[in-house]
């Protein structure tokens, strides 16, 4: 029996270390809360369309702070605030293959937004998935958001979908596998007067019943890829420890 169950823990490691070097897995359940005054943590603006944006930390309530400045003209406006490499300790980017759910918190302080969205990015492929949030139903007060991730794709409409026409499940899965960017897209409302919003508890996150079952069900896949590179492995182990 004790031999079996080093042969069952070496079989463990193989496998890991067979999948690991792929791609790391994002930090889960570690919700950013910029509760360091003054720093917004590396979470950037991108594609900042109309006025300008600015993103501060919030020192009176500890969120990031999304500001679109006052304008001449009702035109509309929109930006990315997202969060890759650099943001967060490095925490969002890797393989999503686990991840579950994504939880964030928006706030809108004078003007409901247009529309907003949760975005992530894949620089190998250039590809951008966008999932369409419902809009606050409130000024003043912050909404809570749950998005699944996973296999959530559809082509249109409610879920994960392309921000360019013509992108399949397949391909979204395999830009699951290597997420660069992730963040949040907000359409200004369009007035002259500044918007204010805010983001807060950005997390990745899998629910109960764990991580280890999860994580498991994502390796069978890749031990089916790599089962020649570990059934030769495993034979030469079998050899080394006396199992037959």
């Amino acid at each position: 029996m004790h031999m079996m169950l080093k042969y069952i823990a070496m079989t463990a490691v193989l496998l890991l270390a067979l999948v690991m070097p792929v791609q790391a897995v994002p930090v889960l359940d570690a919700p950013e809360q910029w509760v360091n005054d003054a720093n917004v943590e590396g979470w950037v603006k991108q594609n900042n369309v109309g006025a300008n944006v600015d993103v501060t930390h919030n020192d009176g309530g500890d969120y990031l702070n999304v500001n679109f400045n006052a304008q001449g003209s009702a035109n509309p406006g929109s930006v990315d605030v997202v969060a890759g490499a650099g943001a967060s300790s490095g925490n969002f980017v890797g393989n999503y293959t686990p991840v579950e759910v994504v939880n964030l918190r928006f706030y809108a302080e004078d003007t409901l937004p247009s529309s907003i969205s949760l975005y992530f990015y894949n620089v190998t492929s250039g590809r951008t998935w966008q999932y369409d949030l419902s809009n606050p139903l409130s000024i003043g007060q912050w909404t809570s958001y749950s998005v699944p991730f996973g296999s959530t794709f559809v082509a249109e409409g409610t879920g994960w979908h392309g921000a360019t026409p013509g992108y399949t499940s397949a391909d979204f899965l395999a830009d699951m596998v290597a997420v660069d960017w992730i963040g949040l897209h907000i359409d200004r409302f369009g007035t002259t007067s500044a918007e204010d919003y805010g983001l807060d508890d950005f997390e990745l996150s899998i629910p109960e019943p764990g991580t280890f079952l999860v994580l498991l069900a994502a390796l069978v896949p890749m031990a089916v890829t790599f089962r020649g590179q570990l059934a030769g492995l495993l034979s030469r182990m079998k050899g080394l420890i006396g199992l037959s």
